[in-house]
């Protein structure tokens, strides 16, 4: 979640809240991060998570986001049924592809 100013809900952690990477002191905006819930938590208020500053959030993009696609792709392969190809699946512009045949 963007926290854009402080009136957002969790704009008052600016501060006492510090960056989760580089531990430096929040400026907006930020973002508190926490893990999907799905569904066991339904009706309590979301949970607070670490807080990353904008500058952190801007490196990781570079890097972190980019393993999270693949990620994202490889098991998308996996559930077409290319267990075993998921692995060696490639990224490369968007384009997925991958050199195994399908497992039955």
């Amino acid at each position: 979640m963007i926290i854009w100013d402080e009136n957002d809900t969790f704009g008052p952690c600016k501060k006492w809240g510090r960056c989760a990477m580089c531990r430096g002191r929040l400026s907006f905006p930020f973002v508190m991060w926490y893990a999907a819930d799905h569904g066991e938590d339904e009706g309590l208020p979301p949970r607070t998570g670490p807080f990353i500053c904008g500058e952190c959030c801007a490196d990781m993009c570079r890097g972190f986001s980019l393993d999270m696609r693949q990620i994202v792709k490889a098991k998308e392969v996996g559930r077409m049924g290319f267990h075993g190809a998921a692995r060696k699946a490639a990224v490369s512009g968007g384009f997925l592809w991958t050199n195994e045949t399908r497992e039955q």
